[in-house]
């Protein structure tokens, strides 16, 4: 079996952080590491436990939270309330794997999850890929 695919979501709305992390917790073959508040803690979170997924929120109390995806080298979902194209253009520039408008369904959150699980299965090899491989992930 493979290892968990580990989780961190960095927002400043602690209810939400939590509300995120269990849905993470809940889906078979995740981790869902405790919730950061802040870019900074982010940082030091991102450095310390190697997360493989970050669900970070487009702002923060202390920075950009789409920069923060693109300066990171870690797979990544925008969470936001913002919904204005800007913001959503910036965060897939950015290298954002999902932009969610906030509020949503756990649902949604879980569907998401587990397509990212899939596109890493399926692109988990050093061999060569075939263009139907690359479509389906």
């Amino acid at each position: 079996m493979s290892q968990p695919i580990r989780v961190l979501v960095v927002d400043d709305d602690f209810r939400v952080a939590g509300l995120h992390r269990d849905v993470v917790a809940s889906r078979t073959g995740f981790t869902a590491l405790d919730p950061v508040h802040s870019l900074g803690a982010a940082r030091q979170a991102v450095r310390a436990h190697a997360p493989d997924l970050l669900l970070v929120d487009a702002f923060l109390p202390d920075g950009d939270g789409v920069e923060f995806v693109a300066g990171v080298d870690v797979d990544a979902f925008v969470l936001s309330a913002a919904t204005d194209a800007a913001t959503v253009r910036r965060a897939l520039r950015a290298g954002a794997l999902a932009y969610l408008t906030k509020p949503f369904e756990a649902r949604v959150l879980a569907e998401r999850l587990d397509r990212y699980a899939r596109m890493r299965n399926l692109l988990a090899t050093d061999r060569p890929l075939e263009q139907e491989q690359i479509d389906r992930a």
